[in-house]
């Protein structure tokens, strides 16, 4: 519980300064890219490792600021979120990069206006596609949207969208949970 007070606090830290250097969408997709990494609960690309490494209490702040930095580089991540990480590390806060990178979207949206879904699919989306399934988003809903897509080869096939507090599972492995609960 502490820790989602904590996460938030960051969050909203990191979505103002985002807002003064006008960088929240920038923010967005740099946040995402790393906590995409870092957080094993967000998909195929988290590397476990690296966050063992950056939580480990024998490892120098130095050393894993050195490390971060050309993480950092290697993946186009701009000052103010290389600077946040460093903070983290700092602090010992890298545990929650995931909760922190969920809470600055909400804080960032709330500023933009905009609502993000979230989206799992088992294989990247085309750019033509996502353009669609925006479109449709915003259709369905009458609210500007963002899409944050990441593939989850869980899902066997179809598309798991969750929008707010709303979960629409068209996935297959959603369907197949289904089918089996009626079933029982």
């Amino acid at each position: 519980m502490i820790e989602n007070v904590i996460a938030r606090r960051y969050a909203k830290a990191l979505a103002e300064a985002a807002f003064e250097k006008n960088e929240l969408e920038r923010t967005i997709e740099e946040i995402n890219r790393l906590a995409d990494i870092l957080d094993p609960e967000r998909g195929d690309i988290s590397v476990p490792e690296l966050l063992d490494f950056l939580s480990s209490p024998t490892v120098l702040s130095e050393n894993k600021i050195i490390l971060t930095d050309k993480i950092c580089e290697k993946l186009k991540i701009g000052k103010l979120v290389s600077d946040f990480l460093n903070v983290l590390i700092k602090r010992n806060r890298i545990p929650l990069a995931g909760r922190i990178a969920r809470e600055y979207v909400r804080y960032a949206s709330d500023i933009e206006k905009i609502t993000t879904a979230e989206v799992e699919t088992p294989y990247p989306l085309s750019e033509p596609d996502e353009q669609r399934l925006q479109e449709v988003l915003q259709g369905t809903t009458g609210q500007r949207i963002r899409l944050h897509v990441r593939t989850n080869k869980k899902l066997l096939g179809g598309i798991r969208v969750k929008l707010g507090d709303l979960l629409f599972d068209g996935s297959v492995s959603g369907r197949l949970q289904r089918l089996s609960a009626k079933l029982d």
